[in-house]
């Protein structure tokens, strides 16, 4: 997608639509009757079982200010040739659903989307939340909307019945004692599995291979590789004990409520609402995943809805309302959900960790998950060492962080 191309499309003003009230911003509803929004993500949100919410919440809108929605499958995580295509053209779509931790900065740096700072209102808007927009600047620049419910959160799901069956120590046991750690993750599974009680994980997930991949110079964009530092050998090494030593005999897949695994994390809302499909009698519980030291936090693995650079001047307010809306609706009806089939004492904590929340580094190339998947094959299929691994991977990183900042940060297009 060449810069040179899209700097054909015409800038936006963001102003012409805006009119300041008390302090806050509002907008000239009058014409939005007339319009019609479209809104492309990767999968159609109408047909989506795990983002009806959004669809429900475009219900919403049309039903009080008239306005035409339609949904379609495009863009693919933020940066597809079919998006790219309709900027050059000068027809984009207004909407575009975008998972961050795939492209978060690149779309912006590309020049793929329209700023929409000057329509952020933390005080007087109450749809969206300040940590998540936040995730979308760049440069000084705010690109995004988005709330802290409708974000996916790294947390984890265990059979709390099963486990006193088994007189297990229960992670909710272990956080009583403000003992809730990464140590006492690996002491949990070393139990549970040599009463054959094995847990789950999603360890190719970004907060695996992506937590210590790197540090940003917000001011400037610059990136730099911190792949072999020692909190990322540290890390590491914790995941390749937990992959490779069969006293964990941690797994993929499988589910708590069918008691094929004890103990499974999985992003929310995916991870309540894959247990929710299954029948059990059993108490299924709801913790966040263990910090080094006890302490609350969850990372976000960072999804918004962008605005494709050269929607029309007309439509951009009408299209960040909309998708304020959205993310509104499925923050409520997921927190819904969570309240309603957590215990009152899981709902409080996972409201207590949104609370501590925090966005993993940002990403310099299209590998947020590619990086995870390269440690389980070099650990578990190659029989690499960490510190082999750490290497080989460093280089690589730098040399790709060196291209962006090349390119991005010191002009080259070479």
């Amino acid at each position: 997608m060449a810069k040179k191309l899209l700097a054909l499309v015409v800038c936006l003003s963001l102003c012409a639509a805006l009119v300041g009230c008390n302090g806050g911003v509002t907008f000239n509803t009058e014409d939005w009757a007339d319009m019609e929004i479209r809104v492309a993500g990767y999968r159609n949100f109408n047909e989506d079982p795990l983002n009806f919410e959004f669809a429900e919440g475009a219900k919403k809108f049309t039903e009080e200010y008239g306005t035409t929605v339609t949904f379609q499958v495009g863009g693919g995580d933020g940066m597809g040739e079919d998006l790219v295509a309709g900027i050059v053209a000068g027809d984009p779509w207004e909407v575009q659903y975008c998972f961050g931790i795939s492209v978060f900065p690149l779309n912006f740096a590309e020049g793929l989307y329209t700023p929409i700072t000057e329509y952020v209102d933390y005080e007087n808007n109450d749809l969206i939340d300040e940590i998540t927009v936040e995730g979308t600047r760049w440069l000084g620049e705010l690109y995004g909307v988005s709330s802290l419910p409708m974000q996916e959160v790294l947390y984890l799901a265990y059979n709390e019945t099963w486990m006193k069956e088994l007189g297990l120590k229960t992670p909710h046991e272990y956080l009583a004692e403000g003992n809730w750690t990464m140590d006492a993750y690996k002491e949990l599974n070393a139990a549970a599995a040599a009463l054959n009680a094995p847990s789950r994980s999603s360890f190719t997930r970004p907060h695996v291979g992506s937590k210590y991949m790197c540090d940003w110079n917000l001011e400037t964009g610059e990136v730099k590789i911190t792949y072999d530092s020692p909190e990322n050998v540290q890390w590491l090494s914790y995941w390749a004990s937990l992959l490779t030593d069969p006293q964990y005999h941690i797994k993929g897949g499988g589910f708590v409520s069918q008691r094929n695994s004890i103990m499974r994390d999985e992003v929310m809302p995916n991870l309540i609402k894959d247990e929710l499909t299954q029948e059990t009698t059993d108490t299924i519980r709801y913790i966040h995943y263990p910090n080094e030291d006890g302490e609350l936090g969850v990372y976000l693995t960072d999804s918004h809805f962008l605005f494709p650079l050269g929607v029309a001047e007309e439509k951009l307010p009408c299209a960040f309302m909309l998708a304020c809306y959205m993310t509104d609706m499925k923050s409520q009806l997921c927190s819904e959900n969570y309240a309603a089939n957590m215990t009152e004492e899981d709902w409080e904590l996972f409201q207590e960790n949104l609370d501590n929340a925090y966005y993993l580094p940002r990403i310099f190339y299209s590998g947020a998950f590619a990086i995870g998947g390269t440690f389980r094959s070099d650990i578990l299929d190659k029989g690499k060492a960490v510190a082999t691994h750490i290497q080989e991977n460093t280089e690589s990183l730098k040399a790709r962080a060196l291209e962006f900042n090349r390119k991005y940060v010191e002009g080259f297009e070479g």
